[in-house]
């Protein structure tokens, strides 16, 4: 029943392969010549000759997979479109240092012939690693280092003109995942920087090229202060610290009380979220004179207490826009 089926599929292997270079059966049983050529890490390459026969086709499978069936490599194979003559053949999409098996099924008009299998490895991934920019902001760098077979993975960061070796990457680098793609941020100090990284496999050292970056600093907004007004709501203190001769006309932080402190003395920490000592996103933004705004996303606020009923309110806010806001002021909050 099996080889009615294996006939049955051949049947159309023939037909298709009549339209090619194949089609002519020569005299004789089947016969399967298979050798192997050249190896990649990502494909393999062997000669294969089928002789006295109408069709053929191969298959390639990892060696630890089932032995496919002599109806599988006809029906699901790759059809051998040339009887009779060497043919090289490339298998491509492979992994590295990964066994296969290769298998080639041959007929005629009365045999069903299978080669012996031909047991090839791919090569060894070379080791590398490379390093690619993701985001620079006026404080920050992002990039993602990538090791591709690797034992050890370091990076390092050098300002601008420092010789960066080898060896003080590995002895004084930090160390990133060997095995997938790592991001990092960098925060350092206004100026310009480079990262270099290695990858290491045995006593082979491998450097990514270099990569350059540069921070600018904060564009740090100068204010001239006009008045403060603050409004108690028990759990936070709203203050509106109105602006001249600016786009804003009022700047807005929501300070939430320390836990269990009657006054709003003390040093406020920006967050997303309410909670105690926290200066909270949702009310603390600029406000332009065409009443748009532009929310906070970092920064502290500290309150002090001065003479004669006045506050001091020391602010380093960062907006969205990267611009900062970094004043001190010092005079009677008018309260609502």
């Amino acid at each position: 029943m099996i080889k009615r089926i294996i006939f049955a599929i051949l049947s159309v292997i023939f037909v298709a392969s009549c339209n090619g270079t194949g089609g002519e059966v020569e005299t004789g049983k089947p016969s399967i010549t298979l050798k192997e050529s050249t190896i990649t890490e990502f494909t393999l390459t062997f000669d294969v000759t089928v002789k006295n026969a109408f069709a053929a086709s191969y298959v390639c499978v990892p060696s630890t997979s089932a032995t496919p069936t002599e109806l599988d490599v006809l029906s699901k194979g790759t059809p051998i479109n040339k009887i009779g003559e060497e043919v090289s053949v490339t298998v491509y999409n492979l992994k590295p240092t990964t066994t296969y098996n290769i298998l080639v099924v041959a007929v005629d008009d009365n045999d069903v012939i299978t080669s012996s299998t031909l047991v090839m490895t791919t090569a060894e991934e070379p080791t590398n690693v490379k390093l690619q920019a993701s985001a620079t902001t006026h404080k920050s760098f992002v990039f993602t280092i990538t090791p591709t077979n690797a034992d050890e993975v370091f990076y390092k960061m050098y300002e601008a003109g420092a010789t960066a070796t080898d060896a003080d990457i590995l002895q004084t680098g930090t160390s990133v995942a060997n095995d997938a793609p790592s991001s990092v941020t960098l925060t350092p100090a206004k100026g310009d920087y480079f990262v270099a990284a290695v990858a290491k496999k045995g006593d082979k050292v491998v450097r990514a090229t270099d990569l350059e970056f540069t921070i600018v600093g904060a564009e740090v907004v100068n204010v001239e202060i006009e008045k403060v007004h603050g409004k108690d709501y028990g759990t936070d203190m709203l203050y509106d610290i109105y602006i001249k001769n600016s786009e804003i006309n009022v700047i807005k932080l929501d300070c939430y009380y320390h836990q269990g402190s009657p006054t709003p003395i003390g040093e406020y920490v920006y967050s997303k979220d309410e909670g105690y000592g926290k200066v909270v996103h949702s009310y603390s933004y600029t406000s332009f004179n065409n009443s748009s705004r532009l929310f906070f996303d970092g920064g502290t606020v500290k309150v002090e207490s001065a003479e004669n009923g006045q506050y001091t309110l020391k602010v380093n806010m960062t907006r969205t826009d990267e611009k900062v806001y970094d004043f001190t002021w010092t005079g009677v909050i008018q309260w609502n």
